[in-house]
């Protein structure tokens, strides 16, 4: 069958992670995939070609990349003849409070009508708080939001906030979209698979 495309962006590397996890589960599911990030989409791909797209993006003051909302808009027309996914990477997404969670889908919801596209699945995911890549200023900014959060303010190492198990579910439920009756089965637990990543 043909691969399913994963196009996505990643200031601090989680939203690659989870598109790599993505890639990881489909493979299981009998998927292929290809993964590319916005910037490396070629211009003049045919999205028709592909299965399905699944599209990421992380929350960064309160807007996802103009990589992606460009590679959405340019090739919408395409996406709207395909299953589809949107995903959307925050710290919201990890707030225990009700309104986080209205909010992190909120940003989800001003994305879609932005670019007026309507994926056939869409999901929240959390980030991470990625001290040992931040500068002097971002992190001095995130270790003050994670203090008022309650999170760790420990700025010696990384915290990942991603619930792998949501990612995994969300991963599964595209493959039965696009996997084809009769298509590759399932790749099952005592068989060969590459590790999943995170």
């Amino acid at each position: 069958m043909s691969p399913v495309l994963i196009v996505h962006s990643s200031k601090y590397g989680q939203t690659t992670k989870i598109a790599n996890r993505i890639a990881e589960v489909l493979w299981r599911e009998g998927v292929p995939s290809m993964l590319l990030t916005a910037d490396e989409v070629p211009a003049t791909i045919d999205i028709t070609g592909y299965a399905g797209a699944i599209v990421g993006a992380p929350v960064h003051i309160q807007k996802h990349p103009k990589s992606v909302r460009k590679f959405v808009l340019s090739h919408r027309a395409s996406l709207d003849h395909l299953p589809t996914a949107f995903y959307s990477v925050s710290m919201s997404a990890a707030g225990k409070d009700l309104s986080q969670q209205v909010a992190a889908q909120q940003l989800i919801s001003e994305f879609l009508m932005d670019t007026r596209w309507r994926p056939t699945r869409t999901a929240s995911f959390a980030g991470a708080i990625a001290y040992t890549k931040y500068g002097p200023l971002t992190k001095w900014v995130m270790r003050r939001i994670a203090k008022h959060e309650g999170a760790s303010t420990d700025t010696s190492r990384d915290h990942e906030f991603t619930d792998w198990a949501a990612v995994d579910r969300f991963a599964a439920d595209f493959a039965l979209l696009v996997r084809p009756a009769g298509g590759p089965a399932p790749v099952r637990q005592h068989e060969h698979e590459p590790a999943l990543a995170g």
